[in-house]
């Protein structure tokens, strides 16, 4: 089996690019139903969904779920809960330097084929 795995960082909500592993050809996915849960100053809490289409270096489509992240810088991605993919696989996400603003939103899909 090959295992790959792709991160990349999202700054807003929309269409994102990432790198392939070999830097050749683009990926590109969309964020869906992004909300945050913020006060007077910061937000703490995000929530969203992800999805992607066959990727040019042979990515399977996949749509990830209830994906939540908060502003705790968590050490290791966090797994979204709903993941449709025609292979086994995850999507987990991770925040840093959250503020009433944003963040770094860390997105790794990781799959086998």
């Amino acid at each position: 089996m090959f295992s790959e795995i792709l991160t990349v960082a999202l700054v807003a909500a929309g269409t994102f690019v990432a790198s392939s592993p070999t830097g050749l050809a683009p990926y590109s996915w969309t964020v869906h139903n992004f909300n945050g849960t913020c006060s007077a100053a910061t937000c703490f809490a995000w929530g969203f969904s992800i999805s992607g289409l066959d990727g040019p270096l042979g990515q399977p489509a996949f749509i990830a779920n209830d994906c939540a992240v908060n502003n705790r810088n968590e050490p290791e991605h966090q797994l979204c809960r709903g993941l449709e993919i025609s292979v086994p696989g995850s999507v987990g996400v991770q925040i840093y330097g959250a503020n009433y603003y944003g963040g770094l939103l860390s997105v790794q899909y990781t799959f086998q084929q």
